[in-house]
């Protein structure tokens, strides 16, 4: 439930800024705070009205939402200063009554499937004749974005959403958006705590690796320039550095503009086949176990499924390796390459 007003807050926080043609990026810290009051004084009284808390249960959490939201605001404004990249939209919708038309699959031999959604935050830039489109999705916590779990259909989300905001200004607008990148924000990131005290610039370094952007975004130079105008070796907010000779650090999360383009394709064929199964009727039980993780432990349908792994007559896991990024994407590579040369 607390999520749900991290998101109301946010969403009324940026409203306000639109309602009073306010620059994120051009507030100070001050103003900020300022403005998330006056957010909360009307925001939080629903939180205790909502789910009926006790005066004193209120209180913690109303003062727990504040603290959380005023760290995350202060990070985020202060990227917005560093950054090209504005907010086009928070829960900008696609399909049904949204801003943005569906994300239409087609499958063989099937009706065409359309998806709608929400995307918590839409950032547009422009550059020249370019416009840029990323994703951010707001998390309790953000987790790195792994493009094996992408690869086995388990994490589809953040990909999708990009890909309807491409679809979506190439139908509306008529333009050619480039994909810019990918990201999960962790609101409720806890500071770490020391016995001894640090310098500031190296506390400062410590905070915003707890708050930092995780995802992928488009291997382009002047792209990350647009993102963090402020970087030089390593960016304070994105998993991105360069090198002394100018090339990205291996480490960087990164994907080159073809790849981005496959990453698409390889969505839009798995949604297919995953839409063909649906209509089929298939619903075999058979759950994943991937590096010591599986979904069975949050499944509410165990009654039903009566799956125990590893116990004969109760059915076998799909054990899936664990695979970095780079092989993910090689993997894919490679896949599109030889079905391309095989249908010359």
């Amino acid at each position: 439930l607390l999520g749900f007003f991290f998101h109301a807050a946010l969403k009324e926080f940026v409203g306000y800024l639109q309602k009073n043609q306010l620059s994120w990026g051009e507030l100070e810290e001050s103003q900020v705070l300022e403005i998330l009051k006056l957010v909360l004084e009307e925001l939080t009284p629903r939180l205790q009205g909502e789910i009926l808390l006790s005066s004193s249960r209120y209180r913690y959490l109303a003062t727990r939402l504040e603290k959380a939201l005023q760290r995350a605001l202060l990070i985020l404004s202060r990227q917005a200063r560093e950054s090209s990249f504005r907010p086009e939209g928070l829960e900008v919708g696609f399909g049904g009554d949204g801003s943005l038309p569906p994300l239409v699959i087609e499958a063989p031999g099937q009706a065409k499937m359309e998806l709608h959604g929400r995307i918590d935050r839409l950032d547009v830039a422009h550059d020249g004749d370019q416009c840029y489109l990323s994703i951010i999705d707001y998390k309790t916590k953000a987790y790195p974005l792994h493009l094996s779990d992408f690869y086995y259909g388990l994490n589809l989300q953040l990909l999708a959403y990009l890909l309807a905001a491409v679809k979506g200004y190439r139908a509306k607008l008529g333009i050619e958006p480039i994909p810019a990148g990918v990201f999960y924000f962790g609101i409720t990131s806890e500071p770490k705590t020391f016995s001894n005290p640090l310098p500031a610039e190296k506390a400062e370094e410590l905070l915003y690796q707890r708050y930092r952007f995780e995802g992928l975004l488009l291997e382009k130079e002047e792209l990350v320039r647009l993102m963090d105008k402020s970087i030089e070796e390593k960016s304070l907010f994105f998993p991105v550095g360069f090198k002394k000779d100018g090339e990205f650090t291996r480490t960087s999360s990164t994907v080159k503009y073809e790849d981005f383009k496959l990453l698409f394709r390889y969505l839009e064929d798995m949604m297919a086949r995953l839409f063909a199964q649906i209509a089929a009727g298939i619903i075999d039980v058979s759950p994943y176990y991937k590096g010591g993780s599986t979904p069975c432990g949050y499944c509410k349908y165990k009654t039903f499924c009566r799956f125990e792994g590893g116990v004969p007559e109760g059915g076998q896991y799909r054990f899936l390796p664990r695979r970095d990024n780079a092989e993910i994407m090689e993997e894919i590579r490679s896949l599109y390459r030889e079905g391309d040369e095989g249908s010359e």
